[in-house]
């Protein structure tokens, strides 16, 4: 459980940081961090972690537009 937390800690950031970046390069680079770590994230919820356990982390959802 304290991995899923890490991971909310790190998605709550890295959506931050993309939201101050500046450049299209930097919210590309935050984008992606964001896509590694919902990933990850889904991947030890997936591992037998017990469902009480993935519903006290509350879920992020990431947007994707198409251009």
């Amino acid at each position: 459980m304290h991995n899923l937390k890490w991971f909310h800690e790190q998605l709550c950031y890295a959506e931050d940081q993309r939201e101050k970046a500046k450049d299209l390069y930097s919210m590309q680079a935050w984008d992606q961090r964001i896509d590694a770590l919902n990933c990850a994230y889904q991947f030890i919820a997936d591992q037998g972690v017990s469902k009480e356990a993935r519903e006290s982390v509350p879920q992020v959802l990431t947007v994707k537009y198409n251009q």
